[in-house]
Formats: structure tokens, sequence, C-alpha cells
């Protein structure tokens, strides 16, 4: 009878693994895909993207003129009107572009 009862937790156990590791599976498919395609923000505005660990979001072209002047994960203010593109990646996977247009 003790075997049975083992195995069955040995069972339990497996399971709720599985389905704890889908679940975060499922949750970072979610906040990948809400990620906005395509944002429009006045200059010096400082916009916020909330992301998990492991998303990062980074400036595709470096000599923009309308660089990032925020140090914060997520969070940047854009100085100098124009268009540049941000590239979300999960540990260095590019996942999405997404499309920054900065008005006056």
């Amino acid at each position: 009878m003790r075997n049975g009862v083992n195995i069955l937790m040995k069972k339990i156990f497996k399971i709720s693994i599985l389905i704890i590791v889908l679940l975060i599976i499922y949750v970072y498919a979610l906040v990948i895909l809400n990620l906005p395609d395509m944002l429009i923000v006045f200059e010096g505005e400082n916009v916020n993207i909330n992301t998990l660990y492991g998303i990062d979001i980074n400036l595709k072209d470096e000599n923009y003129e309308a660089m990032l002047t925020s140090s914060n994960i997520g969070e940047a203010a854009f100085n100098g009107k124009g268009k540049t593109t941000l590239v979300a990646s999960l540990f260095d996977i590019k996942l999405k572009d997404i499309e920054v247009n900065v008005l006056d």
C-alpha cells in the first residue's frame, strides 16, 4: 500500500511541475504579444514598457538623434524628433521590432 501512495505522489508532483512550467511559458507569451508594434510619443515624454525577467528593449540604431536619455530598464525619455526602432529580445533572441515616432 505504501508503494502505491509513493507512485501516486510522484505522478502528482510531475504533473504539477509540468503545469507550472507551461503556465510560465504562457505568461511570457502573453507579455510578448502585448508589446506594442508602434509607439507615438512627444519629445521629452517618458515611456515605460513593463516587461518580465529576461525581456530587454534596446535601440536598434545606436547613432539615432532621438536617443534614450534614461538608464532604467523599460523606461526612456526621447529627445529630438524623428523615427527610431526598438528591439525587444528574450535572452538575446530577437522577438519583435517596435517602431517609435517622436513628435515635437
